[in-house]
């Protein structure tokens, strides 16, 4: 397994490739590396639960948007910037990167969550991700699904999930 950390993240991208009908999430982590996964619609619909479950839980999308921690982000451009292509790539999972079908969530010492994306053969990577992080991530794919199309009802899905907070 492969290990990112949050110390050595530079950028986050998501893009819609038509050809694979998938979504590409990029992770560029010190040096020269660069992870790349392949999101599928259902790992999609997986993983945004598991985002909006989180976020709830830390008082909802709009009370992490206002933290201070979010807008500093947004004030230093985290939604504005370019994807920067490294010169000279390393990519641990290939190139071509891997298609996860899995994810480990635990929870660590700091409230933040460690995620790891896995394929069946259990080669992958670990992202960990506070709640400033879980809005990125969330906003990452909001915008890479309205460029799919793929319709997955998330108002529908959205607001349930609103109304299951315990």
């Amino acid at each position: 397994m492969e290990e990112t950390t949050n110390q050595k993240l530079q950028q986050l991208n998501i893009s819609y490739n038509a050809n694979e009908d998938r979504l590409l999430f990029k992770v560029s982590a010190g040096g020269h590396l660069e992870y790349r996964l392949w999101f599928t619609r259902r790992f999609t619909r997986i993983l945004l639960k598991l985002l909006m479950e989180k976020m709830n839980a830390y008082g909802g999308v709009d009370t992490i948007a206002v933290s201070e921690d979010t807008q500093q982000a947004i004030k230093k451009g985290a939604f504005e910037k370019k994807y920067i292509k490294l010169d000279e790539p390393e990519y641990p999972l290939g190139e071509a990167g891997i298609t996860p079908t899995k994810m480990k969530v635990s929870e660590l010492p700091n409230k933040s969550l460690n995620v790891q994306f896995m394929n069946n053969a259990n080669k992958g990577m670990n992202l960990n991700m506070d709640k400033k992080m879980l809005f990125m991530m969330h906003n990452l794919l909001i915008q890479g699904l309205a460029r799919a199309e793929w319709n997955l009802n998330l108002e529908q899905s959205l607001a349930a999930n609103a109304r299951n907070v315990h």
